[in-house]
């Protein structure tokens, strides 16, 4: 099924909680490209406060406080379905800069508490998108109605939690999981459930891993599910799963978000987002995947922004990533292959199309990591619908190939050439040092991933390139 081509300005309504009076002030709003309607039996969009009030318990007795994490909650479900409902177009469609085929421009009118809060956060909160998404984002915010919303959450927190630890399903959250529970962490484990039946068994298996490993009293749950409404008669429309972006590259404020509300309703600070260090910092592999080809999901200055957005809205919470300094393969050698079986490690999902196919594409960059990371810890091939580091099982014209060639290209150029020459192909490495890392460290870090992939495509390792005379 074809996409229609899309306006060069998207405009999205969030309708439940606005003001009567909210589109005769706005009237670019009138005839919004995408209406977002939450809690209403007609929704569209699901984002279940009250199941969120249930898991969480009472924010510190603060009904404002609870307002502004509903507000946080609306908010990133919002964008989350925007991303979703709105596919990026081909080239010449969008009215970007021309051939820009990747960057749309959305503007939202959306209910929040406090808004005046919101409006003054709205820089923080729009570059922090754009640099998750590489689109463009502008907000007006109204005062919210409260229509629809659950009330305050009420009792305690129904379990005492130190910090937040995001949950995927996959390899690295399990991994920094381990490292939380064996450090006398006591974590709360939040997941986003998108819908998809293996991502969900993959998160219960990886928390009765946990279990069975530390206890059932050491390990906290809490899960979600905002994101398109599966309701029989929504007022608005919503593309159907053929028509929607499968880039999801908002996905990660929804994730961020759920986490500072869960960090913030157990009275802790310290949320972590376990990343292996290679996919964190995602220096694109080539020339052509520089810009919104490379996602920045779990790169330290997303997590940097975030906590000056959450700052902003008197939220006080420190993401962070305790296996930046790691590639995949360490974390199954070093952390998960001395406590758990290969089947244990194995349950987990890192797939792009997880859900989609029947087993791993094999062809995708997270499985491409994947399967560089079993061999380099000595655990067996999974089985994939193509082998991932054969270049003889892949199409020439592929994707699957594309990435495989550009991995090794990586590879040869970060093992061959000397620490400048390597900065100057591969620039992006410098956005570390506003985070605070060392472009040396992340160097190394690259350069064991580097050693890890020639071994496990059975290549020899390139000569080192000889220093100018």
């Amino acid at each position: 099924m074809s996409v229609p081509p899309l306006p060069t300005t998207v405009r999205v309504v969030a309708p439940t909680g606005l003001p009567g009076d909210a589109l005769a002030r706005h009237p670019s709003f009138r005839e919004p490209d995408l209406w977002l309607e939450l809690h209403t039996p007609a929704r569209n969009v699901s984002c279940d406060l009250r199941a969120l009030a249930e898991q969480l318990g009472a924010p510190g007795g603060r009904t404002d406080l609870w307002l502004t994490l509903s507000s946080l909650a609306e908010l990133a479900t919002i964008v989350y379905a925007a991303d979703l409902g709105v596919p990026r177009g081909v080239p010449g469609e969008l009215g970007a800069m021309p051939g820009d085929a990747w960057t749309r421009h959305f503007e939202f009118l959306v209910p929040v508490s406090e808004a005046d809060v919101w409006r003054q956060s709205e820089p923080v909160l729009a570059r922090l998108l754009t640099l998750l998404t590489g689109d463009d984002y502008v907000f007006a915010f109204c005062d919210h109605t409260g229509e629809g919303r659950a009330p305050a959450a009420q009792g305690p927190m129904p379990r005492e939690s130190d910090c937040v630890a995001l949950l995927s399903g996959g390899l690295d959250s399990f991994a920094g999981a381990v490292v939380l529970l064996r450090g006398g962490r006591r974590p709360l484990l939040v997941s986003h459930r998108p819908g998809s039946p293996t991502v969900a068994a993959a998160q219960e298996h990886v928390v009765a891993q946990l279990r069975a490993a530390f206890g059932a009293e050491a390990v906290g749950t809490a899960h979600l599910s905002p994101g398109p409404a599966h309701v029989a008669d929504p007022r608005h429309d919503f593309p159907g799963p053929e028509l929607r972006e499968p880039s999801q590259r908002a996905r990660s404020f929804l994730y961020l978000s759920l986490a500072a509300i869960a960090a913030t309703a157990a009275g802790c600070t310290d949320l972590y987002m376990p990343e292996n260090g290679v996919i964190a910092i995602n220096v694109p592999l080539s020339a052509a995947r520089i810009g919104g080809y490379s996602t920045l999901s779990t790169h330290p200055l997303v997590l940097r922004s975030f906590e000056d957005l959450a700052r902003e809205l008197g939220l006080h919470v420190h993401p962070q990533n305790p296996l930046v300094g790691q590639t995949k393969g360490q974390l199954v050698r070093d952390i998960l292959k001395p406590q758990f079986s290969a089947a244990a490690i194995q349950g987990t999902v890192s797939c792009w199309m997880a859900g989609r196919t029947e087993r791993p594409c094999g062809g995708c960059i997270p499985c491409l990591v994947r399967a560089v990371a079993m061999h380099a810890a000595g655990l067996p091939a999974e089985a994939h619908q193509y082998d991932p580091l054969s270049l003889k099982a892949t199409r020439p014209r592929s994707a699957a190939r594309a990435n495989l060639v550009d991995l090794l290209s990586f590879a040869d150029d970060v093992l061959r050439l000397s620490d400048q020459e390597t900065v100057r192909a591969h620039p992006a490495l410098l956005d570390v040092l506003p985070a605070g890392l060392s472009v040396r460290d992340m160097l190394s870090l690259l350069r064991r991933f580097a050693g890890e992939v020639v071994h496990a495509a059975g290549l020899p390792p390139p000569a080192p390139q000889a220093a100018p005379a």
